[in-house]
């Protein structure tokens, strides 16, 4: 009895982590995720140089193009629930999950350039402050 338990317990727990790092299921992420950084780019794209969103445009688009081809193999592989575990043993959700990363790594770049940003803009608005204050000493 001991042995049966420990085997229905084990079942549930693989059929539990299998479910939730399925291909499909960590493909929904992935999307949500380059959206979400892409829309955040975009919304900079305006404020900073050229040369500075070089690289992190050039990363946004291989990103993108990374998950398109992942999509396509996830449909591709979602047709019968055996599909979805052969892929799943070759390594595609891990594949998946190294391109989620990714675009951590790129959302934390988005977000360092605007803090760099906001820092120099705070410094200058310090500057333009003291000199007004010195003219304003000067004057009296």
């Amino acid at each position: 009895m001991n042995i049966g338990c420990t085997v229905i317990t084990s079942v549930l727990l693989v059929t539990t982590i299998i479910g939730a790092v399925r291909p499909r299921t960590v493909m929904v992420h992935l999307d949500t995720s380059i959206g979400d950084v892409s829309a955040k780019f975009y919304d900079i794209e305006n404020s900073f140089d050229a040369t500075k969103l070089a690289s992190i445009k050039g990363t946004l688009i291989d990103l993108q193009i990374r998950g398109l081809e992942l999509q396509e193999s996830t449909l591709r592989t979602s047709g019968s629930p055996l599909k979805e575990l052969c892929a799943f043993f070759r390594g595609h959700s891990l594949s998946i999950i190294k391109c989620i990363q990714g675009v951590y790594v790129l959302d934390a770049e988005i977000e360092i350039l605007k803090a760099q940003e906001d820092r120099r803009r705070v410094k200058a608005g310090e500057r333009l402050e003291r000199r007004i204050m010195r003219r304003v000493d000067e004057a009296e």
